[in-house]
């Protein structure tokens, strides 16, 4: 029962870390819309801060910070859901024909 406990409480941990690194990136995407002398862009928006300049790395960074907030409610959430599939008992049995 206490691991249960303690599995629920690590995975709400990570949905929280999960969705203060989305704000993070929502928040700085948000600045980089203006423009500036030095840019602190993520590697793997390199390139598109490359093709579209200023205004697509901050598209990009707050694409990836609303993904990142929308993973971590998803994941915060659910323990909460039932679960769709249950799973069978014949599942667990490999069987060799």
């Amino acid at each position: 029962m206490e691991t249960s406990k303690v599995a629920s409480l690590a995975k709400r941990v990570e949905a929280l870390a999960a969705g203060f690194i989305g704000v993070c990136f929502f928040s700085i995407g948000t600045s980089y819309f203006q423009e500036r002398f030095i840019y602190r862009i993520p590697r793997i928006l390199s390139p598109v801060f490359d093709l579209f300049g200023n205004v697509g790395a901050a598209l990009g960074m707050l694409i990836i910070g609303i993904g990142f907030l929308v993973w971590a409610f998803l994941r915060g959430n659910q323990e909460n859901r039932p679960t769709r599939f249950k799973k069978r008992q014949s599942d667990k049995v490999f069987r060799r024909f």
